[in-house]
């Protein structure tokens, strides 16, 4: 089913499984829903794997995230996820955030990110393209804030120091002891090439780190960006 090159053929071989007295599994499911042209059909299947008391996997919700044609169905799809006690992967938040989020406000989505107990950096990597695609880089400013380490928001940098450099400014005039943004205007000043005045706000920055987890990776992080400017 899964080397099928489309759904109809999937299906055909599912039919001839099930001829067989063959018990489908959440894997038999999975490629069903994953074959099906659309949300709808997708979802259909699932409602099978339900109604036969097969248990639906992060695989499972997964797909139908990817197959939802929006990103509040594919959202809704995650809180269905973890009412059933199935912990995302990375994936499953690139998944959702591959959506268009061209009408979702960037700080509270990296709030709620934030706030769920699995948050894997990697998955930011598509929060990032999503806005780039809707042509809003004040969101991805936003966003990069608070992963200013990673390969995208050293990308997002090198192609929006000024707006980029000016958030982070702003930020810091407002409140001074803000906890991300020395360590993004930091970095963000490093990728355009102004290391003497990166230092400064990536030494504010290495101490807020150390005063909030004994340095840590950030810290380790920062100490190596400094070391790199001094030689």
């Amino acid at each position: 089913m899964d080397k099928s090159d489309d759904f109809q053929t999937a299906k055909g071989w599912y039919d001839v499984m099930i001829r067989a007295g063959v018990v489908p599994s959440v894997v038999t499911y999975n490629t069903l829903m994953d074959k099906s042209d659309d949300f709808q059909t997708a979802k259909g299947w699932y409602d099978v794997m339900i109604r036969e008391g097969v248990v639906p996997d992060v695989f499972t919700y997964s797909t139908l995230m990817n197959k939802a044609e929006d990103y509040s169905t594919a959202k809704g799809w995650h809180k269905v996820m973890v009412s059933d006690s199935i912990l995302p992967s990375a994936h499953t938040f690139g998944t959702l955030f591959s959506k268009d989020l061209s009408q979702v406000d960037a700080e509270e989505l990296i709030t709620w990110f934030l706030s769920q107990p699995h948050h894997p950096p990697s998955s930011i990597d598509a929060m990032i393209k999503s806005f780039k695609r809707a042509n809003q880089h004040d969101k991805v400013a936003r966003v990069v804030l608070h992963y200013p380490y990673l390969q995208a928001a050293r990308k997002v940098f090198r192609e929006h120091p000024q707006l980029c450099i000016a958030y982070f400014e702003s930020l810091l005039a407002v409140d001074p002891t803000h906890p991300n943004a020395s360590y993004a205007l930091g970095i963000a000043l490093l990728e355009s090439g102004r290391n003497q005045d990166a230092l400064p706000h990536l030494q504010v920055a290495l101490v807020q780190a150390e005063k909030r987890e004994a340095g840590g990776k950030r810290g380790k992080h920062i100490r190596r960006l400094i070391s790199n400017i001094r030689r």
